[in-house]
């Protein structure tokens, strides 16, 4: 079922709603459920004023407290008893003790509460008076407000005295016992920083003692000048190794490469192989000189020979003491390197000794400056101890005691009452709006038209009538009523619609039984033939027929009677009423097969014979859900009308029978809203355009009579439609 806003939604064309037509169906969806909401909203109150009157009234009484911050005493500022943490954390902290199991205990046993009539029967009347008692901070302020509830005032102020008085022993005990356990812990922590700061000092004396502390810094210093000395000459050393070997490696890679050592630079510059050298270049140059005037025996030339061969030894010999002496000194300064840096790495370790020397001792001195602070800190904690006494300064007082309650503070009566009346009528409205949601039976145009997907015929309202006579003829016997005037705009929207021309045979059916389809279907007939048309009235339900009733004929022949073969002509079936152009025909004996009866030839020859003498056919078909007779009547009619009870059937029971027409071919001229409630929903829009127009139309009727009577009513009730011949 959808809400009223989702059925305004629905409108045909699917044109937006305004906000004034979502508020009308809204205000209209309450009116309809107007006695739901009424009576919720009465229940609600009862129920409101039934607690007010018969809960025991309870008095609530209040006292102030306020709490400080810790350290006002002993110790000003931060002190070894003040509770750590933050304001807001120490303020918390009290609510919480305020309401602890331990003083309401107290106050349990001071005030004898077990005897108390409102705790005397509970289980745990510590729990019990803790439901009573309430702590509310004051915004902004340190102050707390201490509530409790009790019918007996008296009894209620001094439970909150009780408890705040106990409240504030508690919190001054505490503070004596934590003073004086600070008090202890302060002087074992001055005694034992005394012990520590006692043997950090010898420590520092022996240690002072045995490395000769007083000259460690000369000492430092010396050391660290020898190592630089040692470390400048080790790189020296190092330089000149280096060189040497280079040497020595590149003399005996010249050699191994065949030449000459004595062309080598190292060993060239040597001043013995200089000489050498020198003196064999003069000797080759005179022997050049010479060779070219004296012969291989000359005495000169043999001479010459024999000093050149002894330059060259000569030349030889230096040279490879030259090359030994490049390796004897590349070895030599290769010494002095490694001997120059074991000196450096010697001095290097005792520079490390000593400055690790002077950390211990920095560490020893500085540890014995902190325990000698922490101990002087210590001590003057203790001495403001001494000096303040055991003065403990309470920062918890009452500011307003508890006083006796006069008025009760629960229940109260006025909120109660105009909360639950708020309850009810909210409860109200979301309760018919709940039932309005879940109600998804056939009840609006939106309903026909955008989920049915069908034209809307009309609406046929409540009839008050309980005869079927005064109801299937009410058209007849009340021509100016609201509810003729329903059919009659039936009629007008039949005729005008799409079909309406050729709908000359219309089948009139319903989805269930008791819809109201005969009704409709008479009626219906009534205002045609009032149109001046000739209209022929069928009852085609052979199971469960009804139109004789309504006109009160006799049922012995008719209908079916045709379709057995009783008669020679359908117009022996046929009744004139004395309504001008209406006949009847009624469905006659109920036969065994009307199935059977109704797919027969018969019946086509019967419709054919009713057009040759009436313009308009109204067929009255059984439901739709319980036989197949419908399809077969409505197959044969120019177009069929669906008639379905206002806010009684569901719109998908309703939209399966169309679909069923539909897949028998039936041609569905639209679907009637018969038994409108003018209470709900948009049947009171309807009624307010349309009944209240002819309610005005029928108080000017009364004046024109003069003696209060429609001309139309003169006819009956009790004139009722009789038949022109015997049935």
């Amino acid at each position: 079922m959808e809400s009223p806003s989702s059925s305004a939604n629905s409108t045909p064309g699917n044109a937006a709603p305004n906000s004034v037509d979502a508020i009308r169906r809204y205000w209209l969806v309450l009116l309809a459920s107007r006695w739901v909401v009424i009576n919720t909203a009465a229940v609600c109150i009862i129920a409101g004023l039934l607690y007010s009157f018969r809960s025991t009234p309870l008095y609530e009484a209040n006292g102030n407290l306020l709490i400080n911050p810790e350290g006002g005493g002993l110790l000003s500022g931060q002190n070894v008893i003040s509770l750590l943490g933050r304001d807001t954390e120490y303020l918390q902290t009290q609510y919480r003790v305020l309401q602890s199991r331990t003083l309401l205990d107290k106050v349990v046993s001071k005030l004898r509460l077990d005897e108390d009539l409102r705790y005397k029967e509970q289980p745990d009347r510590t729990l019990a008076l803790a439901e009573d008692i309430k702590v509310t901070p004051v915004r902004l302020t340190r102050l707390v407000t201490v509530s409790c509830l009790h019918p007996d005032p008296a009894r209620a102020k001094d439970i909150v005295n009780s408890l705040m008085d106990a409240f504030i022993a508690d919190n001054q005990s505490q503070k004596s016992f934590t003073a004086i356990e600070a008090y202890r812990q302060l002087r074992q922590e001055v005694q034992a920083q005394e012990n520590e700061l006692k043997s950090i000092m010898q420590q520092l004396q022996e240690y002072r003692i045995k490395n000769e502390a007083s000259s460690l810094d000369e000492r430092v210093n010396v050391i660290n000048a020898s190592y630089v000395r040692a470390k400048e000459f080790t790189e020296a050393r190092r330089v000149s190794a280096d060189e040497a070997m280079r040497l020595a490696v590149e003399a005996e890679n010249w050699r191994s490469q065949g030449k000459k050592l004595s062309e080598f630079p190292g060993v060239a510059a040597d001043l013995e192989v200089a000489r050498a050298k020198v003196s064999l270049a003069e000797h080759e140059s005179q022997f050049a000189s010479i060779t070219n005037r004296y012969g291989p025996k000359h005495p000169s030339y043999r001479a010459m020979g024999a000093a050149i061969a002894s330059d060259q030894q000569r030349l030889e010999t230096e040279t490879a003491r030259a090359f030994r002496a490049l390796k004897s000194r590349a070895d030599l300064e290769r010494n002095n390197f490694e001997a120059a840096l074991k000196s450096e790495e010697e001095k290097e370790k005792r520079v490390g000794k000593l400055n690790e020397l002077r950390i211990n001792y920095e560490m020893l001195n500085r540890k014995r400056e902190r325990t000698e602070l922490m101990y002087q800190t210590i001590l003057g904690k203790s001495k403001e101890f001494e000096l303040s006494g055991k003065e403990i300064a309470q920062n918890v007082r009452v500011v307003d005691p508890a006083v006796t309650p006069v008025l009760p503070a629960k229940p109260r009566k006025p909120l109660i009452i105009a909360a639950s009346a708020l309850l009810g009528v909210i409860g109200g409205f979301g309760l018919a709006f709940f039932l309005s949601y879940l109600n998804d039976s056939i009840k609006t145009i939106e309903d026909v038209e955008a989920f049915l997907g069908h034209s809307f015929l009309g609406y046929v309202a409540h009839i008050e009538a309980t005869s079927p006579v005064e109801r299937d003829t009410i058209a007849y016997l009340q021509p100016t009523s609201a509810v003729a005037e329903m059919f009659r705009s039936l009629r007008a929207t039949i005729q005008l619609g799409p079909d309406g021309a050729r709908a000359r045979t219309i089948a009139v059916t319903s989805t269930l039984s008791g819809e109201g389809k005969s009704l409709v279907a008479s009626n219906l007939a009534i205002v045609m033939a009032q149109a001046g048309l000739k209209v022929l009235l069928v009852d085609s339900d052979l199971r469960r027929p009804s139109v004789h009733q309504a006109f009160e004929y006799s049922n012995k022949v008719g209908f079916s009677s045709w379709l057995l073969g009783q008669l020679d002509s359908p117009e022996g079936a046929m009744v004139a009423s004395n309504i001008p152009n209406l006949d009847v025909m009624c469905s006659g004996p109920i036969p065994k097969n009307p199935s059977e009866l109704l797919a027969s030839a018969r019946m086509s020859r019967m419709l054919e014979w009713a057009l040759q003498k009436y313009d308009r056919v109204v067929v009255d078909c059984p439901p739709i859900s319980a036989v197949s007779d419908p399809l077969i009547v409505a197959a044969r009619c120019d177009g069929t009308l669906v008639v379905t009870r206002f806010n009684k059937v569901r719109r998908e029971h309703v939209r399966r029978v169309i679909q069923k027409l539909s897949n028998a071919s039936v041609r569905i001229l639209g679907v009637c809203i018969n038994d409108l409630s003018f209470e709900t929903s948009d049947a009171y829009y309807y009624a307010y355009e349309r009944y209240g127009y002819y309610s005005a139309y029928n108080k000017g009727q009364g004046k024109e009579d003069g003696d209060g009577k429609k001309e139309a009513q003169d006819a009956g009730p009790n004139d009722k439609p009789k038949a022109d011949g015997k049935a």
